[in-house]
């Protein structure tokens, strides 16, 4: 694939780039090989193909302003040291060993405790901000 080929231009600008780089790269390659087939169809009387938006449908953009916005709720309601800990693992993506030296845990392991508690407590506050899926 071309994208392979320039991989050596590549410059991550931010966590994801990789994956979201690769990801485009292949989804332009679809969107070519689809504007090559319509241009040049084997038969007339072949439907036109419908080429699907890449964008998220209103729908899902709802749904995660939504979702969003009660993450954001609840995590307010937690204690400051939970909330950095829920922050750097879950928006910055630290591993434990990070948080572990960061906030100061005996272990990697104290640490993992400390975020899957976090976690949880944050998720049962989400839970219950969204009673639909109770």
């Amino acid at each position: 694939m071309r994208a392979i080929g320039r991989l050596d231009t590549f410059e991550p600008r931010h966590v994801g780039a990789m994956q979201a780089y690769l990801r485009q790269s292949v989804i332009n390659r679809i969107i070519d090989e689809v504007r090559r087939v319509t241009r040049h169809p084997s038969s007339p009387f072949e439907p036109e193909l419908e080429i699907p938006s890449a964008d998220d449908s209103p729908l899902d953009v709802a749904i995660a302003g939504e979702t969003y916005d009660r993450y954001r709720a609840a995590l307010a309601t937690l204690k400051p040291r939970e909330r950095k800990i829920v922050v750097a693992r879950v928006e910055l993506r630290w591993g434990t060993d990070a948080i572990a030296a960061h906030f100061g845990f005996a272990t990697p392991d104290a640490a993992r405790m400390a975020a899957n508690r976090a976690l949880e407590r944050l998720a049962r506050v989400m839970q219950a901000a969204n009673p639909k899926t109770s």
